[in-house]
């Protein structure tokens, strides 16, 4: 490159998937050299291949399903669905981290065994006991055979309401309306 020569348009890529290696694809750099006149002179392309990644696909895959509010009083279920995603049996130790916030029902420590391919559902009924934002029970899973070890957020929370909606039509008096309200 001259002195003062303006450069423009380095490189982009075009990422390419042909099997379980990824290749991620090549890089393409273009030099043009432009004459006094504002036109290409020289113009060179070279492409450098880049190397490719092997990926792994999880072994394990871990859903939380879960309403995204809850009524006071009033239970729901949560559930974890562990999927083994390999050719060999799994198994998975589970341990359930207790809250203040909710009774359940449901083992609460325990291993289990994975079929291959195939998907676990730990099922939880949940009653809650306080209005506002709640830390749900955590579920901390680990998998025997990769000694890995999967734990949600603490920060996972539900809003539960004080009593369900309130219906506009439906005239109540002053003692229905207290006796809906709970304060916490």
């Amino acid at each position: 490159m001259a002195p003062q020569e303006v450069v423009t348009q380095l490189f982009w890529v075009h990422p390419l998937v042909p099997s379980n290696a990824l290749s991620v694809g090549k890089i393409s750099v273009l030099w043009q050299r432009y004459g006094s006149t504002k036109i290409a002179v020289d113009s060179v392309n070279n492409q450098v291949q880049l190397p490719k990644i092997v990926v792994e696909s999880p072994p394990l895959v871990v859903t939380l399903e879960c309403p995204p509010h809850a009524v006071l009083g009033k239970p729901f279920t949560m559930t974890t669905k562990v999927q083994n995603m390999t050719n060999t049996l799994q198994e998975v130790a589970f341990a359930v981290v207790d809250t203040t916030s909710f009774i359940f029902s449901g083992a609460h420590s325990d291993t289990v065994s994975i079929l291959p391919r195939g998907t676990h559902l730990l099922s939880y009924k949940l009653v809650p006991l306080a209005s506002g934002i709640q830390q749900l029970p955590r579920v901390k899973l680990t998998s025997v055979w990769y000694a890995a070890a999967f734990q949600p957020s603490p920060l996972s929370t539900q809003f539960v309401f004080p009593a369900t909606s309130f219906d506009h039509t439906r005239h109540f008096t002053v003692d229905e309306a207290l006796s809906s309200l709970v304060i916490s």
